[in-house]
């Protein structure tokens, strides 16, 4: 019997309409049939063996989804191998080995056109990411805070403020660990790498994609040694969201209200436009925190930030860089509103 191996982005062609399948995993898992066109929705296999095991009808637009057992994500590090054979003497057998540590649930592999996809329909767009161990906290965070990717493919950029309070030798330590956070997140949300990330600095911009490339990241070379005078963000936004299209997302990293928000937010306001998802250091009633969301109308340091908002941006402000797992989770359900995908 012919084995093959199936691996990230690749596919093969089904072995039969009806296979058996089953699901070895390092940790307690539960194997389920999703329709892929309705996310979430559940099919009834042609008969279920065991909680790993099933024989199915390979119809197209159903994937095979593994979940935990036990708790809500699967822990860092966990593996999963997935294993289809063809009904019928002498058929194929499809093996698909996955790293699923940190998610809520892994599409492992997706039947389209006659074919078997792995972790689901390769994306047209972006580049694919290799997991890194600096991701894994923002994307424990992602899942924890039961966001499952639901940009999959999307292109991204981001711009991150490298103003002089950003630069300051004190600042640069509070605010790397969010940095991580919010990148892990992004990757994770779109399961591609950031087409760019611009860093501005002086009367320009760097992009320092290149820099988050590797197992580990040298914040300081990406926040650079040469401050902007003053946040000046608009050029890299601009910039970001026309390579990120309109259908993509810019995440923008700053400390407080940027000097030319009235420029950002004319441009912010256009018809149609990337999202901007902004993470502002500063106090306001966007406050990702609830313990420290201010309660009065008027403690607002961000309030000329607000038509971003209306104009169906995502707004986020935070008095704090330093997260516990709670306040992350918070951050990724303020990052990611399930009303703005």
């Amino acid at each position: 019997m012919a084995i093959v191996n199936l691996t990230d982005g690749a596919a093969t062609p089904l072995p039969a309409a009806r296979l058996r399948v089953s699901l070895s995993c390092s940790s307690a898992a539960q194997l389920s049939l999703s329709n892929g066109t309705a996310p979430g929705a559940t099919v009834a296999p042609v008969a279920t063996i065991s909680a790993t095991s099933m024989i199915v009808d390979a119809s197209d637009g159903l994937a095979l989804v593994a979940t935990p057992a036990v708790g809500v994500v699967f822990p860092e590090g966990a593996t999963a191998e997935l294993t289809l054979v063809g009904a019928g003497a002498g058929n194929v057998t499809v093996r698909r080995s996955s790293s699923i540590g940190g998610r809520r649930q892994a599409v492992l592999a997706e039947f389209v056109g006659g074919e078997i996809h792995a972790g689901g329909v390769p994306q047209a767009v972006g580049a694919r990411v290799v997991e890194q161990p600096w991701h894994a906290a923002g994307r424990q965070a992602y899942f924890e805070a039961g966001r499952n990717g639901t940009g999959p493919g999307r292109p991204w950029a981001a711009v991150v403020d490298c103003s002089a309070s950003m630069l300051a030798a004190g600042r640069q330590a509070q605010v790397r660990p969010l940095l991580e956070v919010v990148f892990g997140a992004a990757i994770t949300h779109a399961q591609v790498a950031p087409v760019e990330v611009l860093a501005p600095s002086g009367a320009g911009y760097r992009n320092v994609a290149q820099l988050l490339d590797g197992p580990t990241v040298q914040w300081s070379d990406v926040l650079g040694a040469v401050p902007s005078p003053w946040p000046r963000l608009t050029p890299a936004i601009r910039q970001a969201a026309a390579l990120a299209g309109t259908d993509g997302d810019v995440f923008v990293l700053c400390d407080g209200v940027p000097a030319d928000a009235a420029e950002l937010i004319e441009f912010g306001s256009r018809t149609p436009v990337a999202r901007l998802r902004m993470l502002v250091l500063g106090r306001s009633p966007f406050e990702a925190l609830a313990e420290d969301r201010p309660s009065a109308a008027w403690d607002d340091e961000l309030a000329a930030l607000r038509p971003l908002h209306e104009a169906g941006h995502v707004v986020v402000s935070l008095q704090r860089s330093q997260l516990d797992a709670s306040a992350a989770g918070q951050l990724m359900q303020s990052l990611f509103p399930l009303d703005r995908p």
